[in-house]
């Protein structure tokens, strides 16, 4: 699905976040620290790796 709000062209897909492909950023709740935790922010920093 495919949608302009506000001014912003946005894209919703159903998938795997950490597989897919050609996304430029993945915005997620994080803690203030940004130390990788469980859910959707550890598989995120798991697929990313150290760098």
């Amino acid at each position: 699905m495919q949608f302009f709000y506000q001014g912003v062209d946005l894209q919703i897909i159903q998938g795997n976040i950490v597989d897919q492909k050609g996304i430029d950023a993945v915005v997620n709740a994080a803690n203030a620290g940004l130390r990788k935790g469980a859910g959707v922010a550890g598989a995120i920093h798991q697929a990313a790796g150290p760098e």
